[in-house]
This record gives C-alpha cells, structure tokens and sequence, in this order.
C-alpha cells in the first residue's frame, strides 16, 4: 500500500479545522501523516488541533503556496494529498485514490471535480457537482467505463479549472520534478500548479467527488460577482504565464478562449469598455466563436442587437 502525507494550510481557521481532520481520520485507508500549517494564524487553532494527532507547524503569513510548500517540505510519503482547513473528504477517499494509482502506475496525479457544501439559498451556487462541458467533452473522448478515467489533462486543465484542490493527490516523484507552488501568486495558485503537473505527466479522474468544498453564506450574494471576476482575471494571468514560459498552439486557444470568457463575464456585467478591449486581445490570440460576438456587441451594440433580431426571426419563420 503506497504511504500518504497530508497537508493542511490553515489561516485562522478554528471554525473548521477540526471538521477537515476528523475527516481524515475517518477514512477507511487512514494516511501516514497529517500535516497542519499555520500560516500566521492569530485565531485559536492551534488549541482545536491539540485535540488531534497532527503535525503541527506555525510560520509567518505567506499565502497558501507557502504553506502547502512548507508541508511539502516537511512530509515524507510516497503521495500528498491536499486538503483545505474549511473543506472536508467523503470516508473513501484515499481508499480509491491509492487504488487508482495502484492500477495505473504511470499517473503522477489524481483529482475529481468541485462539489459544494453549501447551506445557503444563493441561487448562483450550484449543490450538484461541477461538470463543465470541457470535462464532458473529455470524457466522451476516454475509456470511462469506470469511476476512475485515466489520461492526459494538459489541454483541458488549460482550458478550465475544475479540479477541487482538496481532491488533489501527487506523487511525491512529479513534486520533484515540477517543483513548489509559486509562491508570488495569491489567487490561482492552485490552477497554475495543476496544468504544471498536468504538463509532465497523465492523470487519474474521480468522475464521483471525493471531497466537498465549503461556502459560508456571509453576506455571499454581492461578492459572489467579484469572486467570478477574480477567478476569471487571475487564471488569464495563469495561462498567460504559462503561455510565455512553454508556447503552443494549445496554450495560446487556451489564452484566447480565456480572454473570451473574461470579456463575456464584463460584457454581462455592464463593463462594455473592458469586454471590447478584452475580446480585441482575444481574438488577436486565437479566435473564437465567444470572442468574435462579444466583441460585435461591445463596439457596435445596435447593430449587434439588429442583426440578432433578423437572425432570431428567420429561425422563427423556418420552424
């Protein structure tokens, strides 16, 4: 049975930290070690995880990619599995993560699919589990017969982030070889490490979520808009990156196709100068369908919105 480390980076965190370990220690394959990183926490977890049998480590605030690099640092398993200090892991988690990677010894990684634990009533915050079309279409193109699919997800990674951190499990070997988290990121850290991973080695996806993702609903509504914005600024700036330090026709549709999906998100939102100006990048990048039509309706609304009505009339006259 492979061995497996657990990192925790905690900041502040008492409210659900000992809900995160007692998952981990609920699991039917229980780990080697866990490993909790408090990362300038001032709050009292230290004290809830003394009721615990953790490692547990206190370094000045550094972000979360300082913190899991810390726990890196500080394990010594042949897997590390990543776990958020708010989030929580179903009882068969590593059970079916060792075995996959057991059954396909060439994946140097293994992840499912975000899958909310939310008790809100915001309607913009799904409680299914997340399966964009980019992970549909993937699918379709793989054996997945099984829970467990197998295969390289470079070019999908780069075109959507969908992978729940705390579902992520690494080979310690492809830690060594792609490195540490980037510490200079403070958003998308996580994003960028995977298409790292994902560059140099195959996968195993979960298609069941073995992990669930926390939301408190602290006045959630208003910040979910500029959660979104975040999320879609700094995973151009990802891929971007990536784009620079590794060239490819598959990075730069990726690039385009963020830029299209960023200018969509403003264009919606009511900020036309931003989209026309992020659709231009986008489609300079790699064309696409997103790209072309938001930046039609962002410099030229009425006549966008005229052809729009001459199009929707004529699909009404065939029917």
């Amino acid at each position: 049975m492979l061995t497996v480390s657990v990192i925790i980076p905690a900041f502040n965190s008492a409210r659900f930290i000992g809900a995160a370990i007692d998952s981990v220690l609920q699991q039917t394959c229980p780990p080697n070690e866990i490993i909790v990183v408090a990362d300038g926490s001032t709050d009292q977890t230290r004290d809830v995880t003394r009721a615990f049998p953790v490692k547990y480590l206190h370094q000045e605030n550094a972000g979360p990619s300082a913190a899991r690099n810390r726990g890196i640092q500080e394990s010594s398993s042949e897997l590390v599995a990543f776990l958020d200090a708010d989030d929580v892991w179903l009882a068969h988690k590593l059970a079916v993560q060792t075995t996959a990677f057991e059954t396909y010894p060439d994946a140097g990684f293994s992840f499912s699919t975000v899958w909310n634990l939310y008790e809100g009533s915001n309607p913009k915050i799904s409680h299914a589990p997340y399966y964009p079309p980019e992970l549909v279409r993937w699918l379709r193109r793989q054996d997945a017969s099984q829970d467990a699919v197998f295969g390289s997800v470079y070019e999908l990674l780069l075109h959507k982030n969908f992978v729940a951190t705390s579902s992520m499990v690494v080979r310690r070997d492809l830690i060594e070889r792609v490195g540490i988290f980037d510490r200079a990121l403070r958003g998308c850290e996580d994003y960028d490490y995977w298409i790292r991973l994902a560059r140099l080695a195959p996968a195993v996806f979960l298609q069941s979520p073995v992990s669930r993702y926390r939301i408190v609903d602290d006045g959630l509504s208003g910040a979910w808009d500029s959660r979104y914005e975040r999320f879609y600024d700094t995973a151009v700036q990802v891929i971007d990156a990536h784009r620079q330090a590794y060239p490819s026709i598959a990075a730069r549709r990726a690039m385009g196709a963020a830029l299209a999906n960023y200018a969509y998100f403003c264009l919606i939102g009511g900020s036309v100068s931003a989209a026309r100006s992020l659709s231009r990048r986008s489609l300079w990048m790699y064309p696409t369908s997103r790209g072309i039509k938001t930046f039609f309706e962002a410099s030229w609304p009425r006549a966008f919105s005229a052809v729009a009505q001459v199009a929707h009339m004529g699909r009404s006259g065939q029917r």
